[in-house]
C-alpha cells in the first residue's frame, strides 16, 4: 500500500520481525529514511519508507512496539505533513479499543493523512457485498475520525463505487479494507484515489494524490506569562491593581470560581499583550533582554516577598470563597481544575524497560493549593491513624528512624532461633495503583469524617490527563485510580492506603516477627512504599505473608514485584544463602528458605 508524497510509500503487515528489520529488510526497500514497527510473531508490522529520491526533511517520528502503527513528520519544499499508517487488528473488540486508542499516540495537526489496512467495514452494502448495521468497531473508527477532524478520501471522490481493496478466496468474500483518510484541512488539496490490482497480494494498492498544503505545524499550547514578568516591580504593581479593580466588577449571579477564572482570562491577555511590545523593546536594545533572563532562577530581590504578600491580601479572599465552595457545599469543579500534564522520568536500571520511568503529573496551581489545604488538615492527625512504624510524611517522623530499626533488628537477628528474614517488598508503580473506593473505604474505617471523606472523592474524581512524549501531548483522558506524584495530598493519602497492609501482617498471628524486651512483636516498618517485613524463617510464616500481601493486592488494587523484592538472611542461622543474602531474588518465595 502506497502513498505518492515524493516517493514516500506505506506498507502494512510486513511480517518482518525486529531482527529481519535490522537486517537485509530495511535494505530490500532503498536506502533513504525507514521507520518500521516490526512484527509481533507472524502478525502485522508496518513502516513509513522514504526512497533515495525524496528531498524533503524528517523532522520526527514515532512507532508503535506491536507493529500496529507507526507516522514520521516531514517537511519537503518548506511545507510540512504528517503521514501516518496503521494495521487493525482482526478481532471486534480489539479494534473497538485500539480506535479509541489511536488518537492518544498520533500528534495533532492541522494538516495530516492516514492510511492503512482497517480492518473494518465502515459502511456495509457499499464497502461490502452485504448490507446490515455497522459493527461497534466501524463506530468507534468513525468516533475516532471525527474526533481527528479527517475524512474518508475514497468517499470523497468516488461517492457510490464500490472501491473493494481486499478480494477473499471464497464466493463473495471481497470488502474495502483498505483505505486514506485525510484532515479536513489537506481535503481540498485531494487530487485523485485509487486502487491497483497487485500480483502476489489479496489487497489492491492504493495510491493518493494531493497538492501539499500551506505550511503546517503542530498546535501550539496556550501561551504562558513570561516568569520575569512577575518579577518585574512594575508588572507586580500592575498585577495588583488588577485583582483590586477585578474584585468590584462581580455581578450578582456569577460564582466565585467563574469570576476567578475570567479575572485569570483578562490578566493573561494583558500581560501577553505587554510582553510581546516589551520583549520587542528587548530584541531593539539587546542589553534589557539580555539581563532579564540572566535573572532567571536567581534569589529574589529584596522587598519582592513583600509585593506579593499585598497582592495575596487582594487574591486571598476569593481564592478562600473559591475553597470553601468546594469543601462545604461540594460545588462543581470548573472545566480542566484537575487536569494534569503528565511527563516521564527515569528512576533507574534499564531505560527501554518502561517500568524503569517514573509518571509525575504536572498540576495547575489552583488544584495543588486546594489539594494542599486538605493535606495540612489531614496531616495533623496523621500520627493518631499510622503506626509507628511508618515513617514517611508523618509530622515529627524521621526515617533516620527506619535506619536505626534496621540496623538493630539485623543484629538481633544474629541471636533470634529460629533464623529471621528481613523482607524487602517493591510495589510496582504504587502510587497510580491506588484504587479509590478501597482508599476511602479504610479512611472511613479510621474515623475519618464524611465533608472530608467527600472532599477527596470529589477532588480525586476530578483528575483528568494528558501525556507528554517527545514533546507532543496527547488527548485528555479521564482518570479512574491512582494518586498523582505531584500532589500534595497524595503522600498522605497512600499513606493511609498502604498502612491496611502492616494492619494484616500484624493482627495474623502465623506471622512471627522480632520479639522485643517489652514482649511485643516487630513483624514491618515502611517509609512511603518502601516496606520491610521481618519474619520469622519458617514456612508457616513466609506462606502466611504471601497469602496476606495477595490478599492486599487484589482488593486494594496493588502490585508487588517480585524481581525487585529482596531477602536478608543471616548466612551462619541455616538457611540457604545460594539465592538469598543481598541478592535480587526472581524465583519463588519457597526456593528462598530451604533449609541446608
Amino acid at each position: 500500500m502506497n502513498v505518492d508524497l515524493t516517493l514516500i510509500s506505506l506498507h502494512v503487515e510486513t511480517k518482518l520481525k525486529e531482527k529481519r528489520v535490522l537486517g537485509r529488510g530495511r535494505l530490500e526497500l532503498g536506502q533513504g529514511f525507514q521507520v518500521w514497527a516490526p512484527a509481533m510473531g507472524t502478525m502485522g508490522g508496518v513502516a513509513i519508507v522514504m526512497t533515495k529520491f525524496f528531498q524533503g526533511q524528517v523532522l520526527d517520528y514515532f512507532l508503535d512496539t506491536q507493529g500496529r502503527w507507526a507516522w514520521v513528520w516531514v517537511e519537503t519544499e518548506g511545507e510540512r505533513l504528517l503521514v501516518s499508517t496503521v494495521y487493525a487488528p482482526q478481532e471486534t473488540t480489539q479494534k473497538k479499543w485500539f480506535w479509541r486508542d489511536v488518537p492518544t499516540n498520533v500528534p495533532d495537526t492541522r494538516n495530516s493523512m492516514m492510511m492503512g489496512d482497517f480492518n473494518t467495514v465502515v459502511q456495509p452494502g457499499l464497502d461490502s457485498p452485504q448490507a446490515g448495521p455497522p459493527r461497534l468497531d466501524a463506530e468507534a473508527l468513525r468516533l475516532m475520525m471525527a474526533e481527528m477532524a479527517m475524512e474518508d478520501a475514497f468517499r470523497e471522490t468516488w461517492l457510490k463505487e464500490k472501491g473493494f481493496t481486499w478480494i477473499g478466496a471464497g464466493l463473495g468474500r471481497r470488502s474495502r479494507l483498505d483505505m486514506a483518510w485525510v484532515q479536513r484541512d489537506l481535503l481540498h488539496k485531494l487530487l485523485r484515489v485509487v486502487a491497483l490490482p497487485v500480483a502476489m497480494s489479496d489487497h489492491k494498492l492504493l495510491l493518493t494524490e494531493f497538492l501539499l498544503p500551506p505550511l503546517v505545524e503542530t498546535w501550539a499550547q496556550p501561551p504562558t506569562v513570561p516568569h520575569w514578568m512577575f518579577r518585574d516591580p512594575l508588572h507586580i504593581r500592575l498585577a495588583k491593581q488588577h485583582w483590586e479593580y477585578w474584585a468590584g466588577l462581580r455581578t450578582k449571579g456569577v460564582s466565585a470560581t467563574r469570576h476567578f477564572q475570567q479575572g485569570l482570562l483578562e490578566l493573561r491577555r494583558v500581560m501577553l499583550a505587554r510582553a510581546k511590545v516589551t520583549r520587542q523593546a528587548h530584541l531593539r536594545t539587546g542589553e534589557k533582554y539580555i539581563s532579564e533572563m540572566e535573572e532567571l532562577g536567581t534569589e529574589p530581590r529584596e522587598g519582592e516577598e513583600e509585593e506579593w504578600w499585598v497582592v495575596g491580601q487582594v487574591i486571598g479572599p476569593l481564592l478562600q470563597e473559591i475553597c470553601d465552595g468546594f469543601f462545604r457545599d461540594r460545588k462543581g469543579f470548573p472545566q480542566g481544575f484537575g487536569e494534569a500534564n503528565i511527563i516521564l522520568r527515569h528512576k533507574k536500571g534499564d531505560p527501554m524497560e518502561i517500568r524503569n520511568w517514573r509518571p509525575v503529573s504536572l498540576l495547575s496551581a489552583p488544584y495543588k493549593l486546594y489539594a494542599k489545604v486538605l493535606a495540612n488538615r489531614l496531616t495533623e492527625v496523621l500520627p493518631d491513624l499510622v503506626h509507628p512504624t511508618q515513617t514517611g510524611f508523618v509530622p515529627t517522623r524521621q526515617i533516620l528512624t527506619n535506619v536505626i530499626m534496621v540496623r538493630e533488628v539485623l543484629r538481633r537477628a544474629e541471636e533470634s532461633d529460629p533464623p529471621l528474614a528481613v523482607l524487602l517488598l517493591d510495589f510496582e508503580k504504587a502510587y497510580d495503583r491506588v484504587r479509590w473506593g478501597f482508599l476511602l473505604r479504610g479512611m472511613e474505617k479510621r474515623g475519618i469524617g464524611p465533608r472530608f471523606r467527600l472532599a477527596v472523592q470529589d477532588l480525586l474524581g476530578s483528575a483528568t490527563a494528558t501525556v507528554q512524549i517527545n514533546g507532543f501531548r496527547s488527548q485528555p483522558m479521564r482518570v479512574t485510580r491512582s494518586v498523582r506524584q505531584g500532589c500534595p495530598l497524595s503522600p498522605a493519602l497512600y499513606i493511609l492506603y498502604v498502612e491496611h497492609l502492616h494492619d494484616i501482617l500484624r493482627g495474623d498471628g502465623r506471622i512471627r516477627g522480632l520479639c522485643l524486651p517489652d514482649s511485643r512483636e516487630l513483624k514491618s516498618n515502611s517509609f512511603a512504599d518502601d516496606t520491610a517485613a521481618f519474619v520469622e524463617c519458617s514456612e508457616t510464616a513466609v506462606r502466611a505473608v504471601r497469602e496476606q500481601v495477595h490478599n492486599f493486592e487484589i482488593h486494594a488494587g496493588a502490585k508487588v514485584n517480585w524481581r525487585k523484592s529482596m531477602v536478608m538472611l543471616h548466612e551462619e542461622k541455616g538457611a540457604d544463602m545460594r539465592m538469598c543474602r543481598d541478592r535480587r531474588t526472581p524465583g519463588t518465595w519457597g526456593s528462598c528458605f530451604r533449609r541446608r
